[in-house]
Parts: structure tokens; sequence; C-alpha cells
């Protein structure tokens, strides 16, 4: 099958990414390691802190541990925007990206580092390399799961818009309406969320082409 493939297809030589995009996704996936590190141990020291039992030493070592990590954060983020103003093209991503709905400076630039390296691609694509696609099991009569997500793509970059879409089902107003029409419909609120953030994902993908800001009134436009 390689063979007859070799011998069919015409060679498209890949081309990387340009090392401005992998150098800018090194500094991001290092905000969303720490980020998760944060969490981890604001969830600690919930627990300790719960128990009234763990020693005044314990606690103020988790509180110095996210205080650093945080300060780590603001300073990674900080580097990554400007390394975008001698870049015009990442400038204009994060600038497009973070005048979407629930999108933040560290949350823009994630997700514009894991989405800037990749090439020219349709935003079918997109959610497919999110791994947002829903995956149907079936086999006749033998076999019939429900749809489920596939999660088969880039976890950081489906992990880089749960936060976002869960800010924008909160805030904005036409994201809120989208989320309570697919929940009347019988799905969960988490299924909802994921809508939303491949509906985001959309918008993004049509932002970056065509160079405009969100505009809820286009992506939430009755089908």
């Amino acid at each position: 099958m390689l063979r007859e493939f070799g011998r069919r297809m015409d060679f498209v030589p890949w081309q990387p990414p340009r090392h401005e995009l992998l150098a800018f996704r090194a500094l991001t996936r290092e905000v969303q390691a720490l980020s998760k590190a944060v969490t981890a141990a604001k969830n600690r020291l919930h627990a300790v802190t719960a128990t009234q039992l763990a020693p005044t030493v314990l606690i103020g070592a988790l509180e110095r541990q996210i205080a650093h990590n945080q300060a780590l954060i603001d300073e990674l983020v900080a580097v990554a925007l400007a390394q975008t103003k001698g870049d015009p093209e990442l400038a204009r991503l994060v600038a497009r990206t973070d005048s979407a709905p629930g999108f933040a400076a560290k949350a823009a630039v994630v997700v514009v580092g894991e989405l800037a390296v990749l090439p020219s691609m349709t935003a079918r694509q997109w959610v497919a390399q999110a791994g947002l696609d829903v995956r149907e099991e079936c086999s006749g009569a033998s076999l019939a799961r429900r749809p489920r997500l596939s999660k088969r793509g880039n976890k950081r970059l489906r992990e880089a818009l749960f936060y976002p879409a869960l800010t924008a089902a909160r805030c904005c107003p036409a994201a809120t309406a989208f989320v309570e029409r697919l929940v009347a419909r019988g799905k969960t609120r988490l299924q909802a969320i994921a809508a939303l953030m491949r509906k985001l994902l959309h918008g993004l993908h049509a932002m970056w082409r065509h160079d405009e800001d969100f505009d809820a009134q286009k992506l939430f436009a009755p089908a």
C-alpha cells in the first residue's frame, strides 16, 4: 500500500514551522504546565486546610509555591507578548484571539501557540486536531454506541479552549443562549460546553482567515 501511494501521489516536501513559532509554542506550553501545577497546589491547599489539622509550615509552603508559580506564569506570558511585538503575524493572531469572549492574554497566547505552527487547515480539521470531533461506533445491530468526542487530537489545545468556553458561556449572552439551547434539547452541560469549544474554534478560524475581530452575531447566527 505504501509503495502504491508513493507511485501514484506527487511528492510534497514537508515545510517545518518558522523557528519563531516553535519558540513561541515552547513558552506557551510551559505556561500551561505551570498553570496545572498551580491548580494542583491549590487543590492540595484546600484539602489540608479543610481538615484544620495541617501544620502552618505546610500551609505556608503551599501558598509560597502557588505564588512562585503564578509569578513565573505572569513572566512567561509577558515574554510571549513581547515576542509578538517583533512578529506582526503573531501579533495579529494574538489580537484576534484575545478579542473573543473568554480569552485573556494567557489563554490567547496558549491557543495561538498550538494553532500557529499548523499548516493551512480547514476549520473542521482544526476541530479534529483538538479532538473535539464526534466519533460514532456502529457495526450493524451488534454495536451502536452513543456518539462521543474522539479526544484523539492535541490535548493541550483542547484543554486551552475549556476555560475560555466556560467564561464565554457565563459572560457572552449569545454563547449563554447557545449553551442553554443545547441543554434544553437534552445535552448535559459538559456536552454543551464542548460544543461551544468547537464553535469558538470555528470562530477563531474565520477571524484569522478574514483578519476580523470577534462578532457574536456572525458566529451564533441561526442556521
